[in-house]
């Protein structure tokens, strides 16, 4: 993953179930991270309902040696895993 720092390795989830794709906040430099401009509730699988409050914008990944363009990353301070790659981004992706 690049996201405005030297390429490092993270392990992701892809969730075919996911609506969205997640990030913990560490993943990204601070400033990359930008107040949402709306409020929205989601629902997590455990069924809690969470209003993330940070997204960012236009995020470079590479995976598998191929760069992507996410377009849209969440931040959620709860996941298990510190990238959740969800179907925005595999219907983005899809040829």
């Amino acid at each position: 993953m690049v996201g405005g720092l030297s390429p490092f390795k993270i392990d992701a989830l892809v969730d075919t179930g996911a609506s969205y794709c997640l990030a913990r906040p560490g993943i990204l430099l601070s400033e990359k991270w930008i107040k949402t401009d709306q409020l929205m509730s989601m629902r997590m699988a455990n069924g809690e309902e969470v209003e993330p409050e940070y997204e960012a914008y236009h995020i470079p990944v590479i995976i598998n040696g191929k760069q992507f363009i996410m377009e849209r990353l969440i931040q959620f301070d709860s996941l298990d895993d510190d990238f959740l790659i969800g179907n925005t981004f595999l219907k983005q992706t899809e040829n």
